[in-house]
């Protein structure tokens, strides 16, 4: 009987001991999601540690994996973008460089293993990943597998086409941009997207700038835009590459 009773105390004291770990781990995480919120290093750094102590504590805590992904990912984009910065980069100095990135794939994958639910999310990033390193072919069938989940995703559609470009399927690429417009055909926005890879990788002025006066009618109809500022550059992209005669 007393076996019985200290067996069963174990269970409780060793349930007790779990559920106070996965408490601090979603408070690790939950700190580190409002840290994320400013894009600054200083916040970034903080995010990271707080989502290393959530994986610390319950290293099965799939979502502190594809958080902790992001934010590897993130910090190390920003170094590469803003290094010469002087402000910045005692902060940056820290940061290694393509381990980063190498880290936010592992991350995702392992996210991916504690949680299928998560494959959406995880191709995405991996495929931003990907992107952002020149390895197009890997890119692609990462954000490809995303379509068929989301077929919606304006971003995703812009980086799967990107990637078909740079890989040469230029038909490909463009079918991709048209289904961008389809998708609404009244988004300015999406007129706007299709105009800079007309303009950038097609090297197609006058269908770009086609786009983007279509892009501009539709943005003074619907003033919900003005929150993103997208008349603006819609603007500056007319300015750099539209001659007058093609402005309507």
């Amino acid at each position: 009987m007393k076996k019985t009773i200290m067996f069963f105390t174990k269970i409780v004291v060793f349930s007790f001991f779990f559920l106070s770990c996965q408490q601090s781990a979603d408070e690790y995480y939950n700190s580190a999601m409002e840290s994320a919120k400013n894009k600054d290093i200083e916040s970034m750094t903080k995010t990271l540690e707080a989502l290393d102590r959530a994986i610390e504590i319950n290293p099965r805590l799939a979502k502190a994996y594809l958080e902790r992904g992001k934010i590897n990912f993130r910090m190390q984009y920003l170094k590469s973008i803003i290094k010469d910065t002087v402000e910045l980069f005692p902060l940056l100095e820290a940061i290694e460089s393509d381990p980063m990135y190498e880290r936010a794939l592992n991350d995702y994958d392992k996210a991916f293993e504690l949680d299928s639910d998560l494959l959406n999310d995880v191709l995405i990033n991996k495929g931003t990943v990907y992107l952002v390193l020149n390895e197009y072919q890997k890119a692609l069938p990462n954000l490809v597998k995303s379509l068929t989940i989301d077929p919606n995703n304006k971003e995703v559609i812009g980086n799967a086409a990107r990637c078909k470009f740079l890989l040469q399927d230029t038909s490909g690429a463009v079918i991709l941009m048209d289904q961008l417009v389809g998708i609404n055909p009244n988004d300015a926005e999406n007129y706007y997207n299709r105009a800079i890879f007309r303009v950038v990788d097609l090297k197609d002025t006058e269908g770009g700038c086609e786009d983007l006066n279509k892009a501009l009618r539709l943005f003074d109809a619907n003033k919900t835009y003005d929150t993103i500022k997208l008349n603006e550059k819609i603007e500056n992209l007319m300015r750099i590459n539209c001659d007058d005669d093609k402005r309507l």
